[in-house]
């Protein structure tokens, strides 16, 4: 049969908030296990065995949870039973000032959604426990942000200009070096090109911009000729049309300088 260790647990433990505080340390725990598993293996103490209850009553001698009996729920947990309790065994004590509906509990009181339009909760710590999500123009609140977000979507509260007017002032601009105009975390360059289009090309990053406005889509027409005279000039060297000696000469003195200008680009990049 199964090892029952039964308890009828105090009116006390079951209301307002469920803790159990360590007397060495001061730890607190929510968990009846976490908490004997923390005497043991923490403070190396033994606990004993009358505490290892498995197996809670409600302290209502009225109520068929009290004792074991045929078809009885055993409550394995105190979470559960403090449940139990709290709504079978508590009378209604807040009530919703719009819908006129009672609560057990002030957490259910304000976490709950009334169907009727009430003023913002001025309960504030009950809010930050509930993590609720308020709007900044009308103070309404929510439990989700998702619903936020459709609130102010909905009712024009928030746009993001108005949410984000103050961040660009504090976030570094960036200049493109063609178009001379500011960006922040992207930029269109409208610098033209040489086949009058235009460019939208949207860069995340200032290396990237750079690189961009240094690529060929930004060169002008002379710097494109000169790239095609040049390119014509070494395709005649390497098949032997171009014999001029001077001229080869003249190149050659400029190799260094060409070959330095090529490393300070894959520096770049």
């Amino acid at each position: 049969m199964e090892n029952r260790r039964c308890t009828v647990v105090a009116v006390g433990d079951l209301l307002g908030k469920l803790d159990f505080c360590c007397d060495w340390c001061g730890k607190v725990y929510k968990s009846l296990v976490r908490y004997h598993n923390h005497i043991i293996y923490t403070h190396k103490l033994p606990v004993p065995e009358h505490q290892w209850f498995n197996c809670f009553h409600c302290p209502r001698s009225d109520c068929r949870f009290h004792q074991h009996g045929p078809g009885v729920q055993v409550f394995r947990q105190i979470g559960k039973l403090r449940r139990h309790y709290q709504e079978r065994h508590m009378t209604g004590l807040h009530t919703c000032e719009s819908c006129k509906k009672q609560y057990r509990l002030k957490s259910a009181l304000v976490s709950h959604s009334c169907r009727r339009r009430q003023p913002p909760i001025s309960d504030s710590q009950s809010a930050i426990i509930l993590r609720r999500h308020v709007c900044f123009v009308c103070k309404k609140s929510y439990q989700h942000l998702g619903a936020l977000q459709r609130h102010i979507s909905c009712s024009k509260h928030g746009t993001p200009d108005t949410l984000t007017e103050d961040r660009k002032d504090n976030r570094n601009k960036e200049q493109s070096l063609l178009s001379n105009k500011e960006f922040f975390a992207t930029h269109r360059c409208p610098e033209q090109t040489d086949r009058n289009l235009q460019c939208d090309r949207v860069s995340f990053s200032k290396w990237s911009l750079e690189s961009h406005s240094m690529s060929s889509c930004h060169l002008q027409a002379e710097d494109c000729r000169f790239l095609v005279e040049m390119e014509q000039l070494v395709r005649g060297i390497d098949d032997g049309t171009v014999q001029d000696p001077l001229l080869l000469k003249e190149l050659s003195s400029l190799l260094p300088v060409l070959r330095q200008i090529q490393d300070s680009d894959l520096e770049i990049k």
